[in-house]
């Protein structure tokens, strides 16, 4: 589902923004563009975060949220100047996507990990 309405929303961007705001927002259906890559990490984000509330590893969610809340800031420093608006979109996409896949650095959520990289795998997927 992430997948299929990432590519349907970065596929459409400019098309979605032109209908939504008119001519006068033109210029910002390359900010969809963007962060509608964000959608994948933030799907996994929501599913893992289910998982170490379960599992009781509650710092972890913690510690994951500042990765991301400190790497969206250091970024948004460097890219907001260079690249203006798109500059803050990457630094979201970038930001979100560290977040999610930073339980690797935290040995008790490390096996949620090797299933993230299964999603990605459609070798994994069984038909009902």
């Amino acid at each position: 589902l992430a997948l299929a309405l990432t590519l349907v929303i970065a596929v459409n961007s400019f098309w979605i923004m032109k209908l939504m705001y008119g001519e006068a927002y033109d210029g910002s259906g390359m900010i969809l563009f963007i962060y509608s890559f964000s959608i994948y990490s933030t799907f996994l984000g929501v599913a893992t975060s289910q998982y170490l509330t379960i599992e009781r590893l509650l710092n972890v969610s913690l510690y994951r949220t500042l990765i991301g809340a400190v790497l969206n800031i250091v970024l948004n420093y460097y890219l907001i100047p260079k690249f203006g608006i798109n500059g803050a979109a990457v630094a979201s996409l970038i930001s979100y996507t560290v977040a999610t896949f930073s339980i690797i650095f935290f040995k008790r959520s490390r096996g949620q990990m090797i299933l993230l990289f299964k999603a990605f795998n459609p070798s994994h997927i069984k038909s009902v």
